[in-house]
Order: C-alpha cells, then structure tokens, then sequence
C-alpha cells in the first residue's frame, strides 16, 4: 500500500495547497483594502475639487462685490466732500431768506425816514 514516505509528501502536498490558498487570500484581502484606499482618494480627491470651485467663486463674488463697493463708497466720499466744501464756501446766515428780506426793508425804511428828516 503506502509507505510512510508517500504519506509524508501527501501531507506535505496537503499543507502547501492550504497554504498557498491562505496566501492567495491574504493577498486578494490586500489587493480589497488598497482598491478600497484608492477609491476612497479618489471621492475625495472629488470632494476637495468642489470645495475649491465653491470657494472660488465665493472668493469671485466677494471680489466682484468689493470692488463694486469700493466704486460705490468712494462716489460716497466725493459726495460727501463736496458737500462740505460747498457748505464752507456757502454759510447759510443763521435767519432765513424772509427774515433778512425783512431786515433790509426796515434799514430801507430807516434810511427814507432820515431822508424826511
């Protein structure tokens, strides 16, 4: 029948087929894990992209918008300014338009009464 030797190498041959499919396995199990990875870099790899156009254009609309502003508020200013400098060369006297009209008829009627005199 079989010698002890010819049990032997069927063992042996038993033990290198288990063995070889455990390291197939194990390298299949590896293989997953980095396809895995890999997948998962590339959705956010995906992510980040997005995050950066929104940022982008986030960033484009408040640059758009401050300069706007900043067109906006410096035509402020300049208003503001001339303004000011036309109330400087302007002094509104304290009495209105009718209070002083008022005014130079009495001085116009004091000067008629010193004329009768």
């Amino acid at each position: 029948m079989y010698s002890s030797l010819d049990i032997l190498y069927i063992v042996i041959a038993f033990c290198l087929f288990w063995l070889s499919a455990a390291i197939f396995w194990l390298v299949w199990q590896v293989a997953s894990i980095f396809r895995n990875i890999n997948h998962g870099v590339s959705e956010l790899r995906e992510k980040i992209k997005k995050i950066e156009e929104a940022v982008e254009f986030i960033r484009g609309k408040f640059d758009h918008m401050s300069t706007t502003l900043g067109v906006v508020v410096s035509g402020l200013t300049k208003v503001i300014e001339f303004a000011m400098d036309h109330r400087e060369h302007k002094k509104r006297p304290l009495f209105s338009r009718r209070h002083k009209l008022a005014k130079e008829e009495e001085e116009m009627e004091e000067v008629d009464l010193e004329e009768e005199d």
